[in-house]
């Protein structure tokens, strides 16, 4: 019973703070993309993310939602998620990295798959 009710909590913190990184990753991807770093645009871009950097305040709470991504359900939430924040100029850049979640999504599923497998035979 208890099992039924972690899985339909929110994961809304872990979601704030993958959408901090994916902010993250857009700013460098923005710094970087003429092949020259500035000052003007690292302090540009850092400000825009300090200003974003409330989405860190429920840090502990997402800390906790992440056991909730043994869940196929809240897991493909957050790939789905992070497929729809996730934005930068280069569409293959992009296209890989969202490619790359997918595929570790797929490994920790087959992964789970194995502990349960080893836990029935262990019973």
């Amino acid at each position: 019973m208890a099992e039924q009710k972690v899985h339909n909590e929110s994961i809304e913190e872990l979601k704030d703070v993958v959408s901090f990184l994916c902010d993250t990753g857009e700013a460098v991807a923005r710094i970087r993309e003429d092949g020259k770093t500035e000052k003007e645009e690292v302090t540009k871009e850092g400000f825009g993310l300090l200003m974003k950097s409330t989405k860190l305040v429920g840090v502990p709470q997402a800390i906790e939602q992440r056991k909730l991504l043994t869940n196929p359900a809240k897991r493909q939430e957050l790939v789905d998620f992070f497929k729809k924040d996730f934005d930068i100029e280069n569409d293959e850049v992009e296209e890989f990295v969202e490619e790359a979640l997918e595929a570790l999504d797929k490994l920790v599923s087959v992964g789970q798959k194995g502990v349960n497998l080893r836990k029935k035979k262990a019973a």
